[in-house]
């Protein structure tokens, strides 16, 4: 199996869980439906790079802001699983 393949195969396990979690939805419908919504992703986005931002990086990065004090660059790197160009772009604004 290809690494794209296997991409592809982990986001509509992706998409499954979701359907499964908002809708309660029983593991059979969830992966049909799943299998559809990707199908359709498929056909829009096939082929492109797209980037699938953060949820919520506005609180995120509110608290990198409070939790950094000037001297934690790693430590507040490490909390928050983010490189240290990210750290300073976060800081920066």
């Amino acid at each position: 199996m290809s690494i794209a393949e296997k991409i592809a195969e982990l986001l509509q396990g992706d998409i499954q869980t979701a359907i499964e979690k908002s809708l309660s939805a029983e593991a059979g419908s969830a992966k049909e439906l799943a299998g559809d919504v990707f199908r359709h992703l498929q056909g829009n986005w096939g082929g492109k790079d797209i980037y699938i931002p953060v949820s919520n990086t506005i609180t995120r990065n509110r608290a990198i802001r409070e939790d950094f004090n000037g001297r934690n660059h790693a430590a507040v790197c490490k909390q928050h699983c983010i490189s240290l160009r990210t750290l300073y772009r976060v800081i920066g604004r």
